[in-house]
């Protein structure tokens, strides 16, 4: 590469890198699949404590599961 490489030179010679280390990522994935269930969840729901505990145990990287806030009244402007 040289000295004074490129950023075009330094990505492909990354890129050749990467793939001749893992290849394409199709030998690594075989399928993808993303399943969404909707349920009922209501506010009640939201202050349920057994349920908030089950929904945090269930997805420990989930901050909050709503947030609940008075809004401000908007500025009127002329």
């Amino acid at each position: 590469m040289g000295a004074n490489p490129t950023e075009e030179m330094i990505k492909k010679r990354v890129r050749d890198e990467i793939m001749k280390a893992f290849g394409t990522a199709d030998k690594y994935i075989k399928e993808m699949k993303v399943e969404v269930i909707f349920k009922n969840v209501s506010y009640e729901s939201l202050q349920n404590k057994e349920f908030l505990d089950a929904a945090k145990k269930a997805f420990p990287y989930v901050e909050f599961f709503y947030e609940e806030y008075d809004a401000l009244k908007g500025l009127e402007t002329k």
